[in-house]
């Protein structure tokens, strides 16, 4: 209450200084960003809360709002922190949920736990004081002082493997003041139309403040094929005073999978090309929250609803979308809603991305990659079609690049003899710290100079880095799911804008090792003229990469006003006009696809962002017009264009990498673009081969049989030798022992990489290619390749035999030789020694 309000002069000589109070946070109450406007208010459903509020019904206000969607208390064991009931959703004209006016959130966890928090949700100024209201709030009010509640009740998982045990439970709380007796819980699965699976009935008495919790296992499991639902009813005095329900889904494989497949530059489902057009996806559920965890692990058992992910599902395939990009944590996988998650794709003929996280290639966490892989059976399920092993990494500035110092050392040592070798090569000294190798400064990769050279090698180094790395992981991932096709979200690379030291990583150290070319969109947020240069980083992936499809992992702009803190009409309109450019450029380009970031409308708390392509009331933005707009172009079947325009570039002319051959060639390649022509990138080692490559090393210096050649390169894939018992050992790491046979050749075979340009070739006298060992090896090998490797291609070695001179160890280290031109690729050393 206010009372006495006068006027008077300022008694106060400095200005007073006053504390801003912050909106307590209270979800589904505030701050304001936990609402939303319902603008498709069609009709109100209080079937989800009727056991509750007993009938009660509300009428619908002028100006309804809407708390952003939770996840219910469906399930068993889910260790959520609540349980949140939509007492009355609204529904749109189109019939689907759009939003809730009333809510109940169970409180679990400290601090909150014991509490009751109801929120009704309108905008009228009178609608509180409505008889039907206040009704509504009196019966509401009395429930809650009751207290008593399911705090969660189901099903274990949402979706289970044909056949596997079917664990279900309840949890009743009690938040009254009184114990609350001679109550009765009944679980039960049932499908369509069928016998229950489960149907069990559990007496329940719950002291005040206390809990209880029911539980029953099917040990049959159940049949796929079925449609089932799982009920949780709360009985007392025989009268249903609370429920749940909640679907569960059964998987059993295909039993004739069509894997997506990647060749000459295109995806293919079966004999006809396929184009990913899609969204990043997240729930509705994870908007205007600020729990960190629960965001970003959003397939753990807490935040996870299948109500939510069905519906917003069904909206991402209504919008002419046929893809989303989705990611799951290790430390989700007992949770089991990846499955669900994945059933429900497929159901909406949305095919998946997948993205296994943490880790990237070069800290790869294995076996847990794999783990997730396995126990999901992902290599059966064909609608998954890419996994992405990275997330927006890069090598970044120099204090971030010097954890790869000692690789950097060893690298140069192993391609150019010695250091003293290669500062000659160069013509500038090493960089050092404490007289300890290191690789350039910030401003050496970002200014061309007198160090050109050393920063070219340095760049090749990072290449082969990137290379062995991915194939490494590749190795591990397809020795568990050969079926599917491996990249990750690329962040700047291939951004000729970005500033140099940023250190992207480049297309030519990815080229070999993965199936998918997925460069980000984030530096092109802006006009048609900032949108154009990713015409270019599509034309750099086609230059550096052949043959591998290209589709942007992320694009978009936020749309939210953090002065207003609501989202910004004019900058929707201008993101839709972004959005309309990008597809434009992709189509243009070349591209095979693209996938925008992120799918739901409303404050993303951490971010401080609104990425969304959907109101959050399901209503449709500019931005989901121009998706559906073109959702036929950038699905329809197209040919690859021809380049008519071909712009010479050389990544060694410039210390500045991709950004030197921007400043280069930048201007034409933009130029042809507004020209109507289409620019392709071009270099001389793109129709090389082995025999008449030219012979130069990295940096354009003259080859002189101790520097590494700028057009051929190689990474062994695998290098076996066969022990003294007849197993096959392969070397995982350089200067590996091998316990061999005595009195015996020793037998060995392998695979290598082309990660170059020229292809290799096996006939001929200058230029064929050989497995051979280093010069002046006591034990001489020259083993050739039995066909022509192109550039990206493999050479795989026959067995071939080593015959040692004595009966004491030999060290051997093997690289690739085209005979009479040039030594070159990675060395691997192997180390046999003579059974006792």
């Amino acid at each position: 209450w206010i009372d006495q309000i006068g006027a008077a002069a300022d008694p106060f000589t400095d200005e007073p200084i006053f504390e801003v109070a912050d909106a307590p946070v209270i979800d589904s109450v505030s701050p304001g960003y936990k609402l939303y406007p319902n603008g498709s208010a069609a009709s109100l459903d209080a079937s989800a809360g009727e056991a509750l509020l007993g009938g009660a019904a509300l009428p619908r206000p002028t100006t309804p709002l809407s708390c952003h969607p939770r996840p219910q208390g469906t399930g068993f064991d889910k260790q959520r922190k609540w349980r949140w009931i939509p007492l009355v959703q609204v529904r749109g004209e189109d019939g689907e949920v759009s939003g809730t006016l009333a809510t109940l959130t169970v409180n679990g966890t400290p601090p909150l736990n014991g509490s009751l928090v109801a929120s009704i949700t309108a905008g009228d100024d009178d609608y509180a004081a409505r008889p039907e209201v206040v009704d509504t709030v009196a019966r509401l009010t009395r429930r809650m002082l009751r207290g008593v509640f399911l705090y969660e009740g189901g099903s274990q998982y949402y979706a289970y493997f044909e056949g596997e045990p079917i664990r279900v439970g309840a949890k009743v709380v009690n938040y009254g003041r009184q114990p609350a007796e001679g109550l009765t819980v009944e679980v039960a699965v049932k499908p369509a139309g069928g016998d229950a699976l489960i149907e069990r009935s559990f007496p329940v008495s719950v002291p005040a403040g206390g809990s209880q919790t029911v539980e029953a296992t099917r040990d049959r499991g159940a049949t796929a094929g079925n449609e089932y639902v799982v009920t949780a009813r709360l009985l007392a005095d025989d009268k249903v005073i609370d429920e749940l329900a909640h679907p569960l889904n059964v998987w059993r494989p295909d039993p004739a999978p069509r894997f997506i497949r990647a060749r000459d530059g295109d995806f293919y489902d079966g004999e006809r090309k396929w184009y990913p057009h899609g969204v990043n996806y997240m729930p509705s559920s994870e908007c205007g929250i600020e729990d960190g965890e629960y965001f970003e692990f959003w397939l753990d058992p807490q935040p996870y609803d299948p109500e939510v992910t069905e519906r917003d599902l069904k909206r991402i395939a209504a919008m002419g979308l046929n893809m989303v990009s989705v990611f799951v944590y290790y430390r989700s996988i007992d949770s089991r809603n990846l499955l669900d998650l994945l059933m429900r794709c497929e159901k909406h003929g949305l095919k998946v991305n997948l993205s296994l996280r943490p880790g990237t290639p070069l800290d790869f966490q294995w076996p847990q990659m794999g783990e997730i892989i396995t126990r999901y059976r992902l290599a059966e399920m064909d609608h998954l079609f890419v996994y992405d092993l990275a997330w927006e990494p890069a090598f970044g500035g120099y204090e971030a690049r010097k954890r790869w110092d000692p690789q950097w050392a060893a690298w140069v040592t192993e391609r150019y003899g010695s250091l003293e070798n290669a500062e000659r090569d160069w013509g500038v000294p090493i960089p050092r710290v404490d007289d300890a190798p290191t690789g350039p400064s910030d401003h050496q990769v970002s200014t061309d100079g007198e160090w050109r050279v050393m920063v070219a090698a340095y760049r090749r180094f990072l290449d082969d880095l990137l290379s062995k790395a991915h194939l490494r992981a590749a190795q591990k991932i397809k020795s568990v799911d050969p079926n599917h096709l491996l990249s990750f979200r690329m962040s700047i690379a291939g951004d000729p804008t970005v500033g140099p030291a940023s250190m992207a990583y480049d297309f030519c150290g990815l080229a070999k090792s993965v199936d998918v070319m997925e460069p980000e969109g984030y530096g092109r947020i802006g006009d048609w003229n900032r949108v154009a240069p990713g015409w270019f980083t599509a034309a750099y992936a086609r230059y550096a990469a052949p043959g591998r499809p290209i589709m942007w992992a992320e694009f978009g702009n936020s749309a939210w006003d953090q002065t207003r803190m609501t989202q910004d009409e004019g900058r929707l309109a201008a993101i839709a006009q972004f959005y309309r450019d990008f597809l434009t450029m992709a189509l243009k380009s070349g591209a095979n696809g693209t996938v925008c970031w992120f799918y739901p409308g409303g404050y993303r708390w951490n971010e401080r962002s609104d990425f969304g392509i959907i109101n959050p009331d399901g209503t449709l933005r500019d931005i989901t017009k121009v998706l559906r707009e073109f959702s036929g172009p950038m699905t329809a079947e197209r040919t690859l264009p021809v380049g008519d325009v071909a712009l010479h570039v050389d990544r060694d002319a410039d210390a500045r990498g991709l950004q030197g051959i921007w400043a280069a060639v930048g201007d034409e390649f933009l130029a042809a673009i507004a020209d109507g022509t289409f620019p392709v990138l071009v270099g001389d080692g793109d129709q090389a081969t082995s025999a008449d490559e030219p012979v130069i090393a990295v940096g354009n210096r003259p080859y002189n049989g101790g520097n590494p050649p700028k057009y051929l390169n190689a990474e062994f894939s695998r290098l076996e030798v066969q022990d003294a018992e007849g197993r096959w050992v392969p070397i995982e790491q350089s200067g590996q022992q091998v316990t061999v046979g005595v009195g015996r050749p020793v037998r060995m075979r392998a695979s290598v990489g082309n990660n170059g340009w020229a292809r290799w070739v096996s006939t001929g006298e200058a230029g064929r290619v050989y497995l051979a060992t280093t010069e002046g090896s006591s034990a001489p090998v020259r083993a050739p390749i039995a066909q022509d490797v192109p550039r990206l291609g493999d050479a795989q070695i026959a067995p071939f035999e080593v015959t040692l001179p004595g009966n004491e160890p030999v060290t051997l280290t093997f690289e690739m030789l085209a005979d009479d031109r040039a030594r070159f690729g990675e060395k691997l050393s192997v180390v046999l020694v003579p059974a006792k």
